[in-house]
């Protein structure tokens, strides 16, 4: 456990908690995650001490990944001694399929600032581009969905 003095701030303090809470590598609710630091540190943090801290260690950290709504992980490193070649592929495909989720979100979102009464040729072209990009990728990852 955590000593008291390795931390400078609260946030800091929260964000060494939810590390040591998210380095087994299994999938972790935010409500869970919450509730653990406060056992943990013996006391409650604020929720923008809590978002703070989990929203540094999503800047700072590549290998942590919100694999659903609200359910962070920490990534398996293929470094880490006793770590099986099965267990780094699913990994692997957790990111893969967390990334493309982000972005097809983003894509979304970015098309729908468009008017559809004011689309010019360029936009129509790069929305036609976007469909069908989206489409094959949509293929793409029912097959590694199916796989996984």
């Amino acid at each position: 456990m955590l000593s008291n003095n390795k931390a400078k701030s609260n946030v800091e303090e929260a964000r060494l908690y939810i590390m040591e809470i998210l380095d087994d590598g299994e999938r972790h609710r935010r409500k869970e995650i919450k509730e653990k630091i406060t056992e943990m540190a013996g006391k409650d943090f604020t929720e923008g001490v809590f978002s703070g801290a989990l929203r540094k260690i999503m800047r700072e950290n590549d290998s942590i990944q919100i694999v659903e709504r609200g359910v962070y992980k920490l990534l398996v490193q293929p470094t880490k001694e006793g770590i099986s070649e099965e267990e780094t592929s699913f990994d692997f495909e957790e990111l893969i399929i967390s990334t493309y989720d982000k972005m097809k979100k983003d894509i979304n979102e970015s098309a729908n600032k468009i008017n559809p009464l004011t689309v010019t040729a360029e936009q129509e072209r790069i929305i036609s581009i976007l469909r069908n990009t989206m489409s094959h990728l949509n293929r793409t990852m029912k097959e590694i969905k199916q796989e996984a």
